[in-house]
This record gives structure tokens, C-alpha cells and sequence, in this order.
């Protein structure tokens, strides 16, 4: 592929707000996790949010610091869904239930977006462009559903 170029101007400023308002949803689900749910990543992840919106900002205009921003984002995409699985190991019942319904909709959300990012084109490109059009929102959908029912107020 060829190399990106760097964002300036009008380009710069909308790609750096709507990093800033992503990361900024991200941050209070970390937040809200680790401080009532899983106390023993002392914030980890909710720093690590404001990390990697840091140094994908700052990537925008050196286009040189991908090989640190996508293993931290990673780590902060799948994060959520190991918190969730953690919930569910060490619990039982209901907890437990409800939380593999949201560990498997956020897995179906997180893939859903991936297979729509033009970066996924070329690991998946030899799919039919039907199903490429298909398969990602039936993905966010289906895990809509998930996530509803595992976080699902009343336990019955």
C-alpha cells in the first residue's frame, strides 16, 4: 500500500474531534467497569483510553506511530470483552449469563466494525462484496441484541 498522508487543516481538526468524542464514550465504559465491576486494573484501562487518543492524534499528522497505536488499541478494543469474560468466570447465575451475552455482543459489535474499515478490505477482499455489505451490520445488529439482554436489569 502506499503511505498516508498526513492530516492537516479541516481534515485534522474533524478526524482529531471525532477520535476525541470516540475515545471519550470508550473512556466512561472502562471508567464505570473499573471503578464498581473490576477494581484490580487500577484504572488501566481508562488511562490507556486517553493514551492511545494521545498518540493517534499525534499520528495524524506524523503518520509514523502505527506501530504503537494499533497494539495499544488493541489491547483497549479487546479489554472490554476479557473484562466481561473475567466477570463471567468468576461468577454464577444470572451474573454470569448476562455477562457471556454482552462478552459475545461486544465480540460481534468489535468484528462488525472491523469488517466495515476499508483496512479490513484487504485481509477479507476475497469475500463477495454482498456479504461485505451484509455481514457487518447483521453483526451490529445481532449484537445489539446481545448486549441488551446482558445488561438487562431485572434478573429473571
Amino acid at each position: 500500500g502506499q503511505p498516508m498522508l498526513s492530516l492537516e487543516g479541516e481534515a485534522f481538526i474533524l478526524e482529531s474531534i471525532y477520535t476525541i468524542v470516540s475515545y471519550i464514550g470508550l473512556f466512561f465504559i472502562y471508567y464505570a467497569m473499573e471503578s464498581k465491576v473490576i477494581k484490580k486494573t487500577h484504572y488501566f484501562f481508562s488511562i490507556l483510553v486517553w493514551v492511545v487518543c494521545a498518540v493517534s492524534i499525534i499520528d495524524f499528522i506524523t503518520r509514523d506511530l502505527l506501530f504503537i497505536t494499533m497494539p495499544l488499541f488493541l489491547v483497549l478494543v479487546l479489554g472490554l470483552p476479557l473484562i466481561f469474560l473475567t466477570l463471567a468466570i468468576k461468577s454464577s447465575g444470572a451474573v454470569r449469563t448476562n455477562a457471556l451475552y454482552v462478552f459475545v455482543g461486544i465480540l460481534c459489535f468489535i468484528l462488525g466494525i472491523a469488517l466495515d474499515i476499508p483496512d479490513a478490505k484487504v485481509i477479507v477482499g476475497a469475500l463477495p462484496i454482498e456479504v461485505l455489505a451484509i455481514v457487518p451490520p447483521t453483526l451490529q445488529i445481532i449484537s445489539m441484541f446481545l448486549l441488551r439482554k446482558g445488561f438487562q436489569t431485572k434478573l429473571d
